[in-house]
C-alpha cells in the first residue's frame, strides 16, 4: 500500500495549515533579491592604466567606444563617444544622450572603429 499524507503515520492535524503570509511570502522574495546582489569589482592601478589609455585613445582619434558598466544585479551596456573628461568621471554621447559615468563604475571598455569592436 502506497503511504501518503492521509495514511497512518502522517500529521494529519498540520496537513491542511501548509501556507505562508504575505509578510513572510515578501520577506522571502525580498532576501533572495539581495541574495542575488552583485559586488563590485576593485580596479587595481594596472587596470585603470590600461581603462585611461583606452579612454585617451578613443578622445584622441575621435573614436566610438562600448563601455560595460557595473549594476548590482547585472551589467550595462553604453555605446557613444567620449566628449569631457574630469577627474572621476567621463562624459558618453550618443545621438540622443549625455551619460555621465563614474570611472569607479566601469568595468570594460572598447574602443570601436569602423563597426567592428576591438576587444
Amino acid at each position: 500500500m502506497k503511504e501518503t499524507k492521509i495514511t497512518p503515520g502522517s500529521n494529519k492535524l498540520w496537513e491542511g495549515s501548509r501556507m505562508i503570509l504575505p509578510e513572510h511570502r515578501e520577506s522571502i522574495l525580498k532576501q533572495q533579491e539581495e541574495m542575488k546582489k552583485r559586488k563590485r569589482p576593485i580596479l587595481d592601478e594596472q587596470r585603470i592604466e590600461e581603462l585611461s589609455y583606452v579612454i585617451r585613445e578613443a578622445v584622441s582619434e575621435d573614436h566610438e567606444v562600448k563601455i560595460r558598466i557595473f549594476g548590482e544585479y547585472e551589467d550595462a551596456a553604453i555605446y557613444g563617444r567620449i566628449t569631457k573628461i574630469e577627474r572621476n568621471r567621463i562624459q558618453v554621447s550618443s545621438n540622443w544622450t549625455k551619460d555621465w559615468i563614474n570611472i569607479e563604475d566601469i568595468v570594460s571598455i572598447s574602443v570601436i572603429v569602423g563597426g567592428q569592436n576591438d576587444g
